[in-house]
C-alpha cells in the first residue's frame, strides 16, 4: 500500500475542519464519507459474504489435497526405500558371487566324460 501524499492529507483534514466549523459535525462527517465507515467501505459486507463463499468452495478441494498429500511419500520414507535397495543390491551380488562359482555346463561334461572313461578303463581292467 503506498504511503498517503501528506500535502494531500493535509488538505483533506483541512477541508474536513472547515466544514465541521461551517455546517457542524454530522453535516461535515456525513459528506466526508463518515456515518460510522470509512470511505469504500459500504459493500464491506457484500464483500466479506463474497469471500466466504469462495472459501466454502474451497474446502472441499483442500480436503482431497489434504489427503492426496497423505500418500506422498516424504524424505524420510525415500531415504528408507534407498536402504532396502542397498540392502537388496548386496544381497544380489552375493548370489551372483556363489552362481559364478558353481560348475558351467562344459564342467559338467568334462565330469561325466571324466567317470565315464574311468569306468570304461575299471571294465577293461577288471578292476
Amino acid at each position: 500500500m503506498a504511503a498517503e501524499d501528506p500535502t494531500i492529507a493535509h488538505a483533506v483534514d483541512a477541508a474536513l475542519l472547515k466544514r465541521i466549523a461551517e455546517n457542524g459535525a454530522k453535516d461535515a462527517l456525513a459528506k466526508h464519507g463518515g456515518g460510522g465507515h470509512p470511505p469504500g467501505m459500504d459493500d464491506l459486507e457484500r464483500r466479506v459474504g463474497r469471500l466466504e463463499t469462495i472459501l466454502d468452495q474451497m474446502v472441499p478441494t483442500l480436503a482431497r489435497i489434504d489427503e492426496r498429500l497423505k500418500a506422498v511419500a516424504t524424505k524420510d520414507d525415500l531415504a528408507s526405500v534407498r536402504q532396502d535397495i542397498s540392502k537388496v543390491g548386496e544381497r544380489v551380488a552375493k548370489v551372483e558371487g556363489a552362481v559364478d562359482k558353481l560348475p558351467t555346463t562344459l564342467h559338467l561334461l568334462g565330469f561325466i566324460v571324466s567317470v565315464l572313461a574311468l569306468a570304461g578303463i575299471a571294465k577293461f581292467l577288471h578292476l
